[in-house]
């Protein structure tokens, strides 16, 4: 699978880049909207389009909107999908699929897994022959370890409580940082 990772900051791109390349995908990198789109007009005229193009939020000159509009319009052989990688969490601000801009969204930072699951569900396929994540076939166990739980939220304690308590744990709560040193 061919992708391009487009983002401002170089080490986001580098991590997201080598990821891919991991996986078996052959990744390249580009800083800029503008870069973007030359480099998806050269790949499919050469007859190599990129399947998948993962744009970062914010971008430099032409925002992610606008690359993802001109790509969506330059009537390539073969539309890429293409996956909006932020920092924020408004989910709002990005439209999926049918009429939106882009195919899949993700918030920063991206863990490996899910960005592995973004991209099978987007390309329909396993990536390169990567096997989907496994599930987890059965809760860690750690019987008799003491855990101090510091949370403010009732219903966190809870919840917390009741995951450490079938792992083994015997859990003592604190509402608060003060409660937790005392």
């Amino acid at each position: 699978v061919r992708v391009l990772v487009v983002d401002n900051h170089p080490v986001c791109r580098f991590v997201t880049a080598g990821r891919c390349k991991q996986w078996g995908m052959r990744a390249e990198e580009v800083d800029s909207g503008e870069e973007t789109l030359r480099m998806a007009a050269a790949a499919d005229a050469a007859g190599d389009p990129y399947r998948l193009i993962c744009l970062a939020d914010p971008m430099p000159g032409m925002d992610m909107k606008e690359t993802a509009r001109q790509l969506r319009e330059a009537g390539h052989s073969a539309a890429p999908a293409i996956i909006v990688i932020t920092s924020t969490r408004q989910k709002g601000q990005v439209q999926f699929g049918g009429g939106g801009f882009c195919d899949g969204w993700l918030v920063k930072p991206v863990r490996e897994s899910v960005l592995l699951d973004r991209f099978q569900r987007v390309l329909g396929n396993r990536v390169a022959g990567v096997a989907p994540p496994k599930p987890v076939s059965a809760a860690p166990s750690f019987p008799g370890r003491r855990v101090l739980l510091v949370e403010d939220n009732i219903v966190n304690q809870k919840v917390a409580s009741a995951q450490l308590g079938r792992a083994g744990c015997r859990v003592d709560v604190a509402a608060n940082g003060q409660e937790a040193l005392d």
